[in-house]
């Protein structure tokens, strides 16, 4: 899956340099669940896309000007289980290891249970109340 505002020529690329040929398209996040991986740049989907539990290639190429240009939130937990891509020469690299071993679905779902725990509620149980408790803890 591509990140929702990719251009139809990433797709094109993406399949080119890997070959990948299938199932590469701008995917809505209600659909990630029908993919192995996503690529995505510095948006929140990559969050959604760990919570979900897949793999994130995630093209910060230049962070440090974007976030020059506009400032966001590092979570370096995330980061640690996402395959970074900072370099282009990476990217063809880091999405096979994403799509076909993906050594880091483990470290992956720790984050996820880690996250969900400091909910201190059920999701979707006074989900309000829940968010409020992890923001403050």
């Amino acid at each position: 899956a591509l990140h929702p505002g990719s251009k139809p020529r990433v797709a094109k690329m993406v399949k080119r340099k890997t070959g990948i040929s299938s199932r590469v398209t701008a995917t809505p996040t209600s659909e990630l669940k029908n993919y192995r991986a996503v690529v995505t740049d510095f948006s929140g989907i990559a969050h959604d896309s760990l919570m979900c539990g897949i793999a994130t290639v995630s093209v910060l190429i230049d962070i440090e000007k974007y976030q020059n240009l506009c400032p966001t939130l590092v979570d370096k937990a995330q980061i640690e289980i996402a395959y970074v891509v900072d370099d282009l020469n990476a990217f063809e690299e880091s999405l096979i290891t994403a799509v076909e071993s993906d050594p880091l679905a483990t470290a992956r779902n720790s984050y996820v249970q880690s996250v969900l725990s400091q909910l201190g509620e059920k999701p979707g149980v006074n989900t309000k109340a829940a968010i409020l408790t992890a923001l403050n803890t």
